[in-house]
């Protein structure tokens, strides 16, 4: 039964005991997802651990939620050991910097993120999603993980970098972030992998460092062919190398760090969120059909228009609800800085709490039947009727994921325009399993067979 009444001030919040050196930290890294939940439905939603000698709280109020990402922000900073395996890959970009550093990263950064820049990138989604769909044939069978991540990073290219994206490119990427990703969880996993000096020639160091080389020679060709040509664009790459040289510490390394990091969540979050929106929908037809139907009601040409985008309730339901079930960020971690209080519990400076989307997003005292995909929730009540603290898969506060927009338009144009046209059926009997790794992403590749709909309206 869910415990849901936080300790007392002053009391000591319940947990599972804690055996040997390293805590509960090798039963986190067996099965993270599984034993969240299992702590929280056993100890209530504060919940006290010990990741070896660090003191940690696992809080799944949406009060503490809320008080560590906003109301209190300014006592905690990114946890250490995320920050450390980030910065193997993406520097001290926005991502993990801290303080005055990260402040000026994200105002330099977010105004080019507006509703109105992302709303201008339509026609370009548009494009990139015809192209993908240009050769599928009647039976096509398309992998669809490996597809929607290629589709992502060609309009990231063109809509962040303002460059068309090489084939070898979107290989050598794919490939060296298989490599990142199993290497950062390793990291986050292994209690002892984080003692090894990053010089130090391991074999997972060696093979990230070469990761990281071919990922370096994708974001420097981008950062070099764009500042050959500072014409002007509405691409972000274009616009931050042309406030380079009134902005001092904007550096040429910084600048990597940036264009790595948003190579990869450009990426990633909407590649993954029309991955599981496909393999969901695949195994409920009836739902695809009604999703086409209110496309096809709806939008009169082959792009989706701002306003057509916005009068599709069901497809932004449908993407709610796969977010819902499978959040990329199934977990966010911080570290106070100074003692503070969040929802009444005294939390000590040192100490890091882990906030858990998954856990929220399954819990029924939230969502009826959590574990059944059921789009219509979002639909009887919208996602801002719920306490913040609940449904965040961007997560919210000053820490915002700056991509969400872009990520949401992908998602909507994308989908929208994927089930008008085609029917997608599974090819495995099973439904994929997550798989916790960086982000929450299917255990093996989705496999979908593409039918075309008869569609007479579709120009």
């Amino acid at each position: 039964m869910l415990l849901t009444v936080a300790p007392r001030e002053g009391t000591r919040p319940p947990g599972p005991p804690s055996r040997g050196l390293l805590g509960h930290q090798p039963a986190y890294a067996a099965d993270p997802l599984g034993t969240f939940r299992r702590w929280t439905a056993e100890y209530g939603d504060t919940v006290r651990l010990r990741f070896g000698p660090v003191p940690v709280l696992l809080l799944t109020r949406p009060e503490a939620v809320e008080d560590v990402l906003v109301r209190v922000a300014d006592a905690f900073e990114k946890a250490p050991l995320i920050r450390r395996s980030a910065r193997t890959v993406i520097g001290d970009s926005v991502f993990v910097a801290e303080g005055e550093h990260w402040q000026r990263q994200r105002r330099l950064l977010e105004p080019l993120f507006t509703a109105k820049r992302v709303a201008a990138a339509i026609p370009e989604i548009s494009r990139h999603v015809t192209a993908m769909t240009s050769d599928w044939e009647p039976g096509h069978e398309i992998q669809a993980l490996a597809a929607t991540m290629a589709l992502s990073q060609r309009i990231g290219g063109r809509v962040l970098f303002g460059a068309d994206v090489a084939e070898t490119d979107i290989v050598d990427v794919a490939a060296a972030l298989r490599v990142t990703a199993a290497e950062f969880q390793h990291r986050i996993d292994s209690p002892f992998a984080l003692l090894a000096p990053d010089w130090l020639p391991t074999r997972s160091h060696v093979e990230r460092r070469r990761a990281v080389r071919r990922l370096d020679r994708v974001v420097w060709s981008l950062i070099d062919a764009r500042r050959r040509n500072l014409a002007e664009g509405p691409d972000l790459l274009g616009e931050l190398l042309r406030q380079q040289h009134s902005v001092p510490w904007l550096t040429d390394a910084l600048m990597r760090d940036n264009v790595m990091t948003l190579l990869v969540e450009s990426r990633e979050d909407p590649g993954l969120l029309l991955t599981w929106s496909l393999a969901l929908l695949s195994r409920e037809p009836a739902i695809a059909d009604r999703l086409a139907a209110e496309v096809r009601d709806v939008v009169r040409g082959v792009t989706p228009t701002p306003e057509e985008l916005a009068r599709l309730p069901f497809v932004a339901a449908v993407l709610h609800e796969a977010l819902r079930l499978y959040p990329p960020v199934y977990s966010t971690g911080r570290r106070a800085i100074r003692d503070c209080f969040v929802a009444g519990i005294s939390v000590k400076r040192g100490t890091v709490v882990l906030l858990s989307q998954d856990v929220t997003n399954h819990q029924h005292r939230w969502f009826t039947d959590p574990e059944a995909f059921r789009p219509d929730r979002w639909l009887e009540r919208a996602s801002d009727a719920l306490p913040a603290g609940v449904y965040n898969p961007f997560n919210i506060g000053p820490r915002r994921c700056l991509g969400e927009h872009l990520a949401w338009t992908i998602g909507l144009v994308a989908l929208a325009m994927l089930v008008r046209a085609f029917r997608f059926l599974p090819v495995d009997p099973s439904p994929p399993e997550p798989m916790v790794q960086l982000s929450l992403r299917p255990s093996r590749e989705v496999l979908l067979r593409v039918e075309p709909r008869a569609d007479p309206s579709h120009p």
